[in-house]
């Protein structure tokens, strides 16, 4: 009994150790977690969300910075003493010699610390883009707090104008950009958003060079609805629409964004070359395999008019070496539907049908088949077209961003290394490209003979 009793006390004792010792560990991390693990507290900073650089005219640095209004974000701080509303971003600008030294030039004006923890787009300026991004990449890519998936863009016009515009949806415009430069586009599938992992990698990626998205700046003020944008979208591909006047009807000009995504902005090494259109930022997109969906509208071999979504494509580069020349073949595989028939009876006529491609065969009878053959040619030709101009703007521009050298680096390691490497930007205008599209067509059925 005595020996029960002992044993019993004994697990007693070593149950209260344990309950102590589980009692100090969470103590111990109930009073890590407290504050902040940077000695920073939250309501010290100021967080910016959208980061843009610029150059001025004598070579320094304009840093602008986009902060969201702490003030605004609850209801009892929506307007100010006077009751009037209140801002809900202020947007701020220093400079200096280095990128840097431009950020770090807005704090004085500031009661709170600057955070770039929170940034959701990372944008340049034309000139900036002209005269190299590689300092801004560096910086933004050494500061621990920067997010590598922050979405980047040149801006096509006035820096200042778009850091400083208010978006007709978010309250915030550094959230409209991030979602314009992110969302998948059918119309005008201009360059995803490269992020800053992609930028830092793809500066330093053999026989390739970046292709970044373009945010064309509206410079003569927001209303203007019906206006088309200039610039690097002059070519884009003909939709037969347009924006739809959704203040119309009550006499009054809707809401419009300052900035429209469209097209893209070539780059050779750290240096913008150039603006590509829509059509050669397509065809970019189908030989990088980075269209998520684009929208054609062909001439129907029954008359009128088919719109037709590909929605999925894959591409091959195969390069190739005979001892003296290189050649290249892109091979891609397009899978996409009919999407609707328009017919042209009613005087439709040509004018709402830009960028028709094929022609008409009188509405003669054909069979399914024949029918989907020669939609798929077409479509196929369309596409052909969009890679043969994006190969142009490659050779115009003396870009490579269409990542050809980088396919001979991989796939032809040792010729790459013969000397080819070295010369390529020489070469790449004397490559043979030949360009193979092969298009399925899926839920065929929709469209049939009356």
């Amino acid at each position: 009994m005595r020996g029960d009793g002992g044993a019993g006390a004994g697990a007693g004792r070593a149950i209260k150790a344990m309950r102590a010792a589980v009692a100090l560990v969470l103590l111990a991390l109930a009073a890590s977690a407290s504050g902040c693990w940077d000695s920073r507290e939250p309501n010290d900073l100021l967080y910016g969300l959208a980061v843009g650089f610029d150059l001025d005219d004598e070579g320094q640095y304009i840093a602008w910075v986009q902060f969201a209004n702490p003030s605004a974000a609850g209801g009892s701080g929506s307007q100010t003493t006077q009751g009037t509303p209140t801002q809900p971003f202020w947007a701020y600008s220093g400079k200096g010699h280095s990128p840097a030294e431009a950020v770090a030039a807005i704090s004085p004006g500031l009661s709170r610390n600057i955070s770039l923890s929170h940034a959701e787009v990372l944008l340049v300026s034309e000139r900036l883009a002209r005269e190299g991004i590689g300092p801004v990449v560096d910086y933004m890519s050494r500061n621990p707090e920067m997010r590598l998936n922050v979405s980047t863009a040149v801006v096509d016009g006035d820096l200042r104008t778009l850091m400083e515009s208010e978006f007709p949806v978010d309250p915030i415009p550094a959230l409209s950009i991030r979602r314009m430069l992110t969302k998948p586009q059918t119309v005008d599938p201009s360059p995803a958003a490269a992020d800053l992992l992609t930028l830092a990698i793809g500066l330093r990626r053999p026989g390739s060079d970046l292709i970044l998205p373009v945010l064309k700046v509206d410079e003569e003020g927001e209303g203007d609805g019906g206006q088309e944008s200039s610039g690097a979208g002059d070519e884009t591909s003909g939709n037969g629409g347009g924006q739809v006047d959704a203040g119309s009807r009550q006499g009054k000009q809707p809401p419009k964004a300052p900035a429209e995504h469209i097209g893209g902005a070539v780059f050779r090494g750290e240096r913008m070359m150039g603006f590509i259109d829509g059509h050669a930022s397509r065809g970019t997109n189908y030989v990088l395999g980075a269209a998520i969906a684009a929208s054609f509208h062909v001439d129907s071999p029954r008359g009128g008019g088919l719109s037709i979504l590909v929605e999925r494509t894959t591409a091959k580069v195969i390069p190739s070496f005979d001892g003296e020349r290189v050649s290249v073949l892109i091979q891609v595989a397009a899978q996409g539907y009919v999407e609707a028939k328009v017919s042209r009876e009613g005087g439709g006529g040509e004018g709402g049908m830009e960028g028709l491609i094929g022609q008409k065969a009188g509405g003669q009878r054909m069979s399914e088949e024949e029918f989907n053959r020669s939609v798929r040619s077409r479509i196929a030709q369309a596409m052909r077209e969009d890679i043969l101009k994006a190969l142009a703007k490659s050779v115009e521009y003396g870009s490579d961003f269409l990542q050809l050298g980088n396919a001979v680096y991989r796939r032809l390691y040792k010729v790459w290394q013969s000397g080819v490497g070295e010369r390529w930007y020489q070469l790449l205008p004397e490559v043979d490209v030949e360009v193979q599209v092969e298009v399925v067509l899926t839920h065929p059925g929709l469209v049939r003979e009356e």
